[in-house]
């Protein structure tokens, strides 16, 4: 099964979740999952970590980040190269993921595609 609220049904603190779907005309267990971290950081947001497989109870699941409009791999998006604090050589916001255990920092939104296994 899946869940729209992780962690035996509780909510995310500061998280909604946008989209949790089947991704169109794939069969394979795969989903799009885009979370929302909607408190800004000057109202005491802070970033949230949260384990995607939570969502899929039961299941392993592997997972690749796409663009918010979810048709490119975020890994592969072009951008304009801006010098800013708190980001990465190719302009990205920096994260704490490590594993299936993602980041969201404060007002930011991300779209996954999920692989169940």
């Amino acid at each position: 099964g899946i869940q729209r609220q992780p962690l035996g049904g509780e909510p995310i603190p500061q998280v909604n979740v946008l989209t949790l779907q089947h991704e169109i005309n794939v069969t394979d267990g795969t989903f799009l999952l885009r979370l929302e971290h909607y408190v800004s950081a000057s109202d005491g947001g802070a970033p949230v970590h949260l384990e995607l497989a939570t969502f899929f109870p039961g299941h392993n699941i592997t997972y690749e980040e796409l663009t918010l409009s979810a048709n490119q791999l975020k890994s592969s998006e072009q951008r304009m190269q801006w010098k800013e604090a708190g980001r990465d050589a190719a302009g990205h916001p920096k994260n704490g993921d490590q594993g299936t255990t993602i980041s969201l920092n404060p007002l930011d939104i991300r779209t996954f595609r999920i692989k169940k296994k």
